[in-house]
């Protein structure tokens, strides 16, 4: 990765360096690259991209919205209620 390229990711990512701390990340950077590098010589062919990493799939339950409890027996343990909604102490003046 060219300096000028780190530079840019370093910025667009809000990293605040100077110095040496930003030449260590560098060259921890640029080591990082050169191990992944073999990677990118792999011939894959038709190999399809794994979506799982493993053969089990997540089972989740479909995401719908339901009032399970009413408004009216929400406020019914509230302490004070004012216009449909707790009343709290002040915190801050």
């Amino acid at each position: 990765m060219e300096k000028e390229k780190f530079d840019l990711y370093c910025r667009f990512n809000k990293f605040i360096l100077e110095g040496e701390e930003k030449e260590e990340l560098y060259s921890l950077v640029q080591w990082r690259l050169q191990q992944l590098a073999p990677l990118a010589e792999l011939d894959c062919g038709d190999t399809p991209p794994m979506v799982y990493l493993t053969s089990l799939r997540q089972v989740l339950r479909e995401d719908t919205v339901e009032q399970t409890i009413s408004r009216q027996e929400i406020l019914a343990c509230a302490p004070e209620e004012q216009d449909g909604a707790f009343v709290t102490p002040r915190v801050a003046d």
